[in-house]
């Protein structure tokens, strides 16, 4: 029996964002506009990562074809047994927040606001929610001065593409 324990394998951190993992396309809608919109989530680095790679181009019958590009990083901090990422944008600012993930399978991911750099004092947070197992939405929230409550700015409804 002691045996058996000693050889268990330790539980994957990393299961309740795995279903992420892939290339997915979508329209955001917001900001006065719709944009095209691809994410390629990919664990990167000895799989020590996830990585999301995002592209917005903005449809230009709605807005002129302007281009904005991101790329996260997903760390586990095995100290605190938590998720964080950092997010650097086109625009050349930083976000970090701290990943809240739902206590049911099927909840709402909160990536929560923790920092920014850059960003003249705008705070954001992004809230996932899993529509079924190849579609998600992702809503951006944004708040312009520290005492500022969050207000919806941006949803992307994205589905998965092989």
């Amino acid at each position: 029996m002691l045996a058996n324990i000693v050889d268990a394998e330790p539980p994957d951190a990393w299961s309740p964002l795995r279903l992420l993992e892939g290339h997915w396309v979508g329209v955001g809608a917001g900001f006065g506009s719709e944009s095209d919109v691809t994410h390629d989530w990919a664990f990167v680095i000895d799989g020590n990562f996830l990585e999301l790679r995002t592209r917005s181009t903005v449809r230009t019958d709605t807005g002129g074809g302007e281009v904005h590009e991101d790329v996260a990083y997903v760390s586990h901090d095995r100290d605190h047994d938590a998720f964080v990422c950092r997010q650097f944008l086109s625009e050349g600012y930083v976000n970090t927040y701290d990943i809240r993930l739902p206590p049911d399978p099927g909840g709402e991911i909160l990536f929560a606001h923790r920092d920014s750099e850059g960003s003249g004092g705008v705070r954001a947070q992004m809230r996932l929610r899993f529509v079924s197992r190849d579609e998600y939405v992702m809503a951006l929230d944004l708040a312009f001065t520290p005492d500022a409550e969050f207000k919806a700015c941006q949803e992307m409804r994205m589905h998965r593409r092989p």
